[in-house]
């Protein structure tokens, strides 16, 4: 079976049709690493799923009041959520990415591992991801393009 890993945020619908997914990866058979803020560990770990929290990153809570006016900063753009994702493909070696569309640096990080890249949870999804990312190292923009060498869908 394959060992899958999950980069996902706490967003208001993003999470819930995640967790459907990682539970049926589970049940058959399948390994899963979530990715994810401190905040969904219990649903994470709920579902079966091992935890890993982001590293550096600051807390994120979608139910948080003002969570709307920082989610760009703190989510979607936060080099610390790269930064984790590249760390755990390097210690993981998972066969399979799930990332979240949300999590732009994630899918740069993604894209540059050279690794297997799926966007999102969504089934049949064939992604291309064209955008321009502050580079995690240097401060330039660049284009990336995310294209899954394998995914594993819930049929």
């Amino acid at each position: 079976m394959a060992t899958i890993l999950v980069a996902t945020w706490d967003g208001a619908g993003n999470f819930p049709p995640q967790r459907a997914l990682v539970r049926t990866l589970i049940d058959r058979g399948h390994s899963v690493c979530v990715l994810a803020h401190d905040n969904q560990r219990a649903d994470v770990e709920t579902d079966g799923a091992h935890f890993l929290p982001y590293v550096g990153a600051a807390p994120f809570d979608s139910a948080a009041p003002g969570s709307d006016a920082i989610v760009f900063d703190a989510v979607v753009f936060a080099p610390a959520i790269g930064v984790s994702l590249s760390a755990e493909i390097t210690r993981l070696k998972p066969d399979v990415l799930l990332v979240d569309t949300m999590l732009a640096a994630a899918l740069a990080a993604a894209q540059a591992s050279g690794g297997h890249a799926a966007e999102g949870a969504r089934r049949g999804v064939r992604p291309r991801v064209d955008l321009q990312l502050p580079s995690l190292r240097t401060g330039r923009g660049y284009a990336t393009a995310c294209r899954p060498c394998r995914t594993v869908a819930a049929t």
